[in-house]
């Protein structure tokens, strides 16, 4: 039996006769949605866990110096690059195995399309005014008190380079294992807005496991996931997410220099400290732990459906 194409080679819907083997694993799209969700989650955790394991059997987070329990550095570019590299190429594997086992091609789940540069830019430029707009109500409101960094302009335009290029792999790693593959599959069984909702509520949840967090910031994480939802639902796309997740968190690391999901940052241009109320400053999850946050994610959420409407397609089969 060839592989490529196994997962949707049997289209028709299982009727009363069939057994109940096949009702169960199969239906009118071939392997039913959940199943291949099952699949996909084993080949990325398996991978995720290989690499996560060499990682530490060479102590390379040890000689990176961020490995230490209870009150680990600042991290580095160099040292979320390798961390979030293993997330990318596991997602990136598992989604490839996915698409042959599917007979589909590697972009289907939001890779591709013609207008990528496009939706990237515009996604980078929202990014970075929303994160703007919410540091500028953190300083005016006096929640946070802003200082210049201690690095100089060379210090500046290195670490601004280097916070460039980790900031998009991790958008990349991110936007592609929470809402590439999973999103798209089961999309198909839930209908779009379930799954999406499902999602969120899961990528929330992940950055618990973060020092710091608190339950605004987890609740800015979930809606941030319902945003990107939005962009996607609206393009068929997952480069404005990407674009928007990239210079909201380059904008946060680098250039306001805030901590990022309770998690510090190395090399900043300005740093923004927490002032006062923890429910308006955010306190140590950073300014993503602020009610400012939500709001500036309601207003995110009103100015991409009204710039990316007129481009909306049909996508999905459901929802």
């Amino acid at each position: 039996m060839r592989l490529r194409g196994c997962l949707t080679r049997h289209r028709a819907m299982p009727g009363r006769k069939s057994g109940i083997f096949k009702r169960i694993f199969t239906g009118a799209d071939g392997v039913r949605a959940g199943w291949r969700i099952v699949l996909f989650a084993a080949i990325a955790g398996t991978l995720i866990a290989a690499g996560m394991f060499l990682l530490h059997h060479f102590r390379v987070f040890q000689r990176l110096g961020i490995d230490h329990p209870h009150h680990p550095p600042p991290l580095t570019p160099l040292a979320v690059v390798v961390g979030d590299s293993v997330l990318l190429l596991s997602s990136l594997a598992a989604t490839g195995a996915m698409a042959w086992l599917e007979g589909a091609g590697f972009t289907a789940y939001g890779l591709g399309g013609a207008r990528k540069t496009r939706l990237f830019l515009g996604g980078w430029l929202g990014g970075f005014a929303a994160l703007g707009l919410l540091a500028g109500l953190l300083i005016a409101t006096g929640d946070n008190i802003v200082s210049r960094g201690a690095h100089g302009a060379l210090g500046d335009l290195r670490y601004g380079a280097e916070w460039l290029g980790a900031a998009l792999l991790i958008a990349l790693a991110e936007e592609i294992s929470a809402r590439g593959y999973l999103l798209w599959t089961l999309a198909r069984g839930t209908g779009f807005w379930p799954a999406s909702i499902l999602l969120a509520i899961g990528f929330g949840a992940i950055h618990g496991t973060n020092p710091g967090e608190t339950p605004i910031g987890l609740l800015t994480a979930a809606t941030a996931g319902l945003l990107f939802c939005l962009a996607i639902r609206l393009t068929g796309s997952l480069w404005w997410a990407i674009g928007f997740h990239m210079a909201w968190d380059w904008s946060e690391n680098f250039v306001y220099g805030s901590r990022d999901s309770g998690l510090r940052f190395a090399g900043r241009m300005l740093e923004l400290r927490p002032h006062g109320n923890i429910w308006f400053s955010g306190g140590v999850t950073g300014p993503e732990g602020s009610v400012f946050c939500l709001a500036v994610m309601a207003l995110a959420a009103i100015a991409t459906y009204i710039l990316l409407r007129p481009v909306r397609i049909k996508t999905f089969a459901r929802g």
